[in-house]
């Protein structure tokens, strides 16, 4: 079992707001010397609790100002139509999540794409040339009203 205390949630949620600051400001910030800030972050890493650092990019100042969610249905429920869906949506740039799903839908991905005439190419000739789709309904983000990608942690240290 991973050990997870209160200082590991504190340093967790420090880098998921500013994953930029050094760990002498992270130090600094929770009143601790820089060798245990250090050796935490190493171990959460150990543990692939921490699995990277990225830049997030707003999409309104890139050239890719739509955001799709798109609902799929596969035409078979076998394990190799599942695999082949699977495959074919890593390889595609446009697509920045694929969630496979119970429900109505088999897989729900969201999509970042230019515009509609560039979405229509994409639906043509990449989404609708995987073999096993059977079925693709689109929703047009019209406005992000919550946009994070921090998981709460607050409950995560593990009590002893």
């Amino acid at each position: 079992m991973l050990k997870i205390d209160n200082i590991d949630v504190q340093i967790l949620d420090i880098l998921q707001k500013d994953c930029s600051l050094s760990n002498k400001e992270i130090a600094a910030q929770l009143n601790m010397s820089l060798t245990p800030i250090y050796e935490r972050i190493k171990r959460l890493k150990k543990q692939e609790i921490i699995t990277k650092y990225v830049a997030l990019v707003n999409r309104k100042k890139t050239r890719n100002k739509l955001l799709v969610l798109v609902g799929v249905s596969l035409k078979q429920h076998t394990k190799p139509a599942v695999i082949d869906f699977m495959e074919h949506t890593n390889n595609m740039e446009e697509i920045l999540e694929c969630f496979h799903v119970s429900g109505g839908y088999d897989f729900f991905l969201k999509v970042i794409i230019e515009n509609m005439e560039q979405y229509h190419h994409f639906v043509l000739n990449k989404l609708s040339e995987i073999k096993s789709l059977g079925h693709a309904e689109s929703y047009f983000v019209m406005d992000e009203i919550k946009y994070t990608t921090a998981i709460p942690l607050k409950k995560m240290a593990n009590k002893e």
